[in-house]
């Protein structure tokens, strides 16, 4: 007796297929992963560059106290 339509029982093109739609979903979501971290990696970059800068310079923020003390007599 032989088997009935052996072809129907090989998984092997199936199984194919959805191995590369799960490898091309899985690349996919990677990608857009990787785009993803790409950009909050460039948004905290620049947020450290913002963040480093002092808001005013050294020699400006000092004018005000030492003007204040500058005159003793006026305590």
């Amino acid at each position: 007796m032989e088997p009935a339509d052996t072809r129907s029982l090989d998984p092997g093109p199936t199984v194919d297929r959805v191995i590369d739609a799960t490898t091309q979903v899985v690349a996919h979501a990677l990608e857009e992963r990787i785009e993803k971290l790409t950009k909050e990696k460039l948004a905290l970059a620049e947020k450290i560059a913002r963040s480093a800068q002092p808001l005013r310079s050294f020699e400006l923020s000092l004018r005000t106290p030492l003007t204040f003390l500058a005159p003793p007599w006026k305590l």
